[in-house]
Protein backbone atom coordinates (compact mmCIF):
# COMPACT_ATOMS: atom_id res chain seq x y z
CA UNK A 1 0.00 0.00 0.00
CA UNK A 2 1.34 3.45 -1.16
CA UNK A 3 1.29 6.53 1.20
CA UNK A 4 0.36 9.71 0.03
CA UNK A 5 3.18 11.79 1.66
CA UNK A 6 2.51 15.21 -0.14
CA UNK A 7 0.07 16.71 2.30
CA UNK A 8 2.29 16.18 4.95
CA UNK A 9 5.13 17.31 3.00
CA UNK A 10 3.14 20.54 2.27
CA UNK A 11 2.55 20.78 6.03
CA UNK A 12 6.06 20.96 6.98
CA UNK A 13 7.53 23.58 4.02
CA UNK A 14 4.53 25.60 5.25
CA UNK A 15 5.46 24.98 9.17
CA UNK A 16 9.19 25.50 8.19
CA UNK A 17 8.28 28.62 6.39
CA UNK A 18 6.30 29.77 9.30
CA UNK A 19 9.02 29.58 11.92
CA UNK A 20 11.62 31.14 10.04
CA UNK A 21 9.71 33.86 9.28
CA UNK A 22 8.93 34.72 12.72
CA UNK A 23 12.39 33.70 14.20
CA UNK A 24 13.62 36.04 11.31
CA UNK A 25 11.27 38.81 11.57
CA UNK A 26 11.90 38.63 15.42
CA UNK A 27 15.59 39.53 15.70
CA UNK A 28 15.93 41.48 12.82
CA UNK A 29 13.24 43.73 14.59
CA UNK A 30 15.32 44.04 17.86
CA UNK A 31 18.40 44.91 15.56
CA UNK A 32 16.52 47.19 13.31
CA UNK A 33 15.28 49.05 16.37
CA UNK A 34 18.42 49.63 17.63
CA UNK A 35 20.12 50.82 14.30
CA UNK A 36 17.12 53.58 14.21
CA UNK A 37 17.63 54.30 17.52
CA UNK A 38 20.96 55.21 16.91
CA UNK A 39 20.04 57.11 14.03
CA UNK A 40 22.04 54.43 11.67
CA UNK A 41 18.90 53.94 9.38
CA UNK A 42 15.94 54.91 8.85
CA UNK A 43 12.76 53.52 9.70
CA UNK A 44 11.93 52.65 5.87
CA UNK A 45 15.44 51.15 5.59
CA UNK A 46 14.59 49.11 8.43
CA UNK A 47 11.44 47.86 7.54
CA UNK A 48 13.29 46.40 4.47
CA UNK A 49 15.63 44.66 6.34
CA UNK A 50 13.35 43.31 8.25
CA UNK A 51 11.33 41.90 5.40
CA UNK A 52 14.82 40.37 3.88
CA UNK A 53 15.77 38.87 7.11
CA UNK A 54 12.12 37.28 7.69
CA UNK A 55 11.67 36.19 3.97
CA UNK A 56 14.85 34.60 3.73
CA UNK A 57 14.84 33.04 7.00
CA UNK A 58 11.14 31.82 6.25
CA UNK A 59 12.62 30.16 3.20
CA UNK A 60 15.62 29.04 4.33
CA UNK A 61 13.49 27.25 7.46
CA UNK A 62 11.27 26.01 4.99
CA UNK A 63 14.18 24.43 2.55
CA UNK A 64 15.86 22.85 5.73
CA UNK A 65 12.91 21.05 7.00
CA UNK A 66 11.68 19.57 3.83
CA UNK A 67 14.93 18.28 2.67
CA UNK A 68 15.21 16.88 5.66
CA UNK A 69 11.61 15.03 5.75
CA UNK A 70 12.02 14.33 2.00
CA UNK A 71 14.97 12.30 3.04
CA UNK A 72 13.65 10.45 5.27
CA UNK A 73 16.28 11.53 8.38
CA UNK A 74 15.20 10.97 11.70
CA UNK A 75 16.33 11.73 15.26
CA UNK A 76 19.38 13.42 16.43
CA UNK A 77 20.91 13.37 12.46
CA UNK A 78 17.33 15.45 11.63
CA UNK A 79 18.00 18.40 14.09
CA UNK A 80 21.82 18.45 12.52
CA UNK A 81 20.81 17.98 8.74
CA UNK A 82 17.81 21.01 9.33
CA UNK A 83 20.11 22.93 10.79
CA UNK A 84 22.96 21.96 8.03
CA UNK A 85 20.42 22.68 5.23
CA UNK A 86 18.86 25.92 6.92
CA UNK A 87 22.56 27.59 7.47
CA UNK A 88 23.86 26.60 3.31
CA UNK A 89 20.14 28.05 2.16
CA UNK A 90 20.73 31.02 4.40
CA UNK A 91 24.01 31.93 3.13
CA UNK A 92 23.45 31.26 -0.70
CA UNK A 93 20.17 33.54 0.05
CA UNK A 94 21.97 36.61 1.77
CA UNK A 95 24.77 36.54 -1.14
CA UNK A 96 22.00 36.72 -4.00
CA UNK A 97 20.57 39.86 -2.37
CA UNK A 98 23.65 41.34 -0.87
CA UNK A 99 24.62 41.49 -4.91
CA UNK A 100 21.49 42.39 -5.60
CA UNK A 101 21.51 45.42 -3.21
CA UNK A 102 24.76 46.49 -4.09
CA UNK A 103 23.82 46.41 -8.08
CA UNK A 104 20.93 48.37 -7.19
CA UNK A 105 23.26 51.24 -4.87
CA UNK A 106 25.48 51.62 -8.28
CA UNK A 107 22.77 52.42 -10.75
CA UNK A 108 22.15 55.50 -8.58
CA UNK A 109 23.23 58.52 -11.39
CA UNK A 110 24.84 61.42 -9.67
CA UNK A 111 21.88 63.61 -10.11
CA UNK A 112 19.70 61.03 -8.22
CA UNK A 113 22.14 61.08 -5.64
CA UNK A 114 21.81 64.66 -4.86
CA UNK A 115 17.95 64.72 -4.76
CA UNK A 116 17.89 62.00 -2.51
Amino acid sequence: MKTNTTPILIATAFGGLLAGAITGATLSSVKAVKKVKDKKITAKQASKEVLQESTSLGIATSVGVTTTALLGITGVLSIASVALVTASTKYALDNVLSEKNSNEAKEITPLEAKEA
